[in-house]
This record gives C-alpha cells, structure tokens and sequence, in this order.
C-alpha cells in the first residue's frame, strides 16, 4: 500500500484523479519516506535498501526533488517567492535512534550471540559517546562548510 510502484507509477511524483501533479502529496511521500513503511525490504539491520527504492527506479539519488517540486507548485500558484536554489550539500539527521537506536542494536548482538559487541555496545551507552549521539560533530560539520 505504501509502494511507490502504487502511487508513483509513471515517475517519481503523484498524480490526482486529472492526471496532474499532486504536488503536495508526492512532497508528503518524498519528506516522509513512505516507501520504506511496512517494507520487508530491508537488510540485515533492518534498513530500508536502496535497490528498490524510487530514488534508483527514477535515477532522482541526486536530484533534489522535493525542492524542484516545490518551485514548480510556487510558479504554477503565481506565489511568489524570495529564495533562489541552493547547490550545497544538507546532511541529514536521522534523530529517532539517538537515545533508543542502542537497544536495537543490543538486541541484535544478542540474539547472533556476538558477545563482544554486546559488552561494547553497553560500555559505549554507559561510559562513552556511542554511535548515535553525534548531532554535535554533524552540526559543527556543517558550520564548518558553511550550510
């Protein structure tokens, strides 16, 4: 149901009952990754892959697709606008493991019985910094060259 094969068979955008973008809901579908709802395409942490991703069936990877789409809604609403197109490189944060992401992991080392790393992952939450809490090094990161 959430698929893009279902809702986005002709590109990588929505079209309404008209046959004309819906740019809201395909800006929806792209910010919020719907795609990866529910997919049993996954790898071994459970990630959604890339292989079957909208972003590799359109060859859109380094496009910034919601930003075109949102200039094209803009110009077709004659709303106007003050900004002019950005080609810098946005580093995202993914921030819904950083106090959680751990036990994930934990669960995994133990259930593979990768003892080793179920000590580490425990000492990093406990004593050191861990994986997962490093928004400080991605926003210093990103002052450095200037986003």
């Amino acid at each position: 149901m959430y698929e893009h094969s279902v809702h986005m068979p002709d590109g990588p955008i929505i079209k309404n009952s008209k046959n004309e973008i819906d740019y809201i809901s395909t800006i929806f579908y792209l910010v919020n990754c719907i795609q990866e709802y529910h997919s049993s395409d996954t790898d071994q942490y459970r990630r959604f892959t890339f292989d079957h991703s909208l972003q590799k069936k359109w060859n859109t990877i380094t496009d910034n697709t919601v930003h075109f789409l949102i200039l094209d809604f803009l110009k077709k609403y004659n709303i106007l606008y003050d900004f002019k197109p950005i080609r810098k490189i946005l580093l995202s944060h993914d921030i819904d493991f950083i106090n959680k992401g751990w036990k994930a992991d934990l669960i995994w080392s133990l259930k593979n019985l990768e003892f080793k790393k179920t000590f580490k992952i425990l000492y990093d939450r406990f004593f050191g910094e861990g994986v997962y809490n490093n928004l400080n090094d991605l926003v210093k990161y990103e002052t450095f060259i200037r986003i």
